[in-house]
């Protein structure tokens, strides 16, 4: 199935933003609970950890694969990660755009790779950043579930 480019509903920054925020929230707090009910100390400074960042980012990386380009925060947003030849994410894709670029590039200029996505997803039409474009990527608003409604139940 190929998706035709101008049918696209493309994702902006805000909206992206605001799913980031919520994945991280949701993810981090479960585990803050967890972490407090086994020490006894409400402490975060397990999260700078090697293993927490590689349970985060295996999370970012892997859950879209099997969940049709969503992940938690983008779920509850609606929208999504897609490939743009409209096919399945594949692992190799989103090892590029969550790990190569979004993580090991930005630690590597200091956070600057991120500003300059963040001005080409403001400033592009198709709202990609870097990460969008070295992985084949879009972030678009996922399309509505259309139910049929039927006569029959409202008799």
């Amino acid at each position: 199935m190929t998706v035709q480019r101008e049918e696209v509903n493309y994702a902006g920054f805000w909206i992206r933003l605001a799913a980031n925020f919520l994945d991280f929230i949701l993810f981090h707090i479960p585990f803050a609970i967890i972490i407090f009910y086994l020490t006894g100390d409400f402490n975060i400074e397990w999260t700078s950890q090697w293993y927490w960042e590689l349970l985060y980012y295996s999370y970012l990386t892997i859950l879209p694969i099997f969940w049709s380009g969503y992940i938690i925060g983008k779920r509850i947003c609606r929208i999504r990660v897609c490939n743009n030849d409209g096919q399945r994410l594949t692992f190799f894709q989103m090892l590029i755009r969550e790990v190569l670029i979004k993580y090991a590039l930005a630690m590597l200029t200091f956070g600057l790779i991120n500003v300059a996505s963040i001005m080409m997803m403001i400033i592009r039409k198709d709202k990609r950043g870097i990460h969008d474009l070295a992985a084949g990527t879009y972030v678009a608003h996922a399309n509505p579930i259309q139910y049929e409604v039927k006569s029959s139940y409202f008799n």
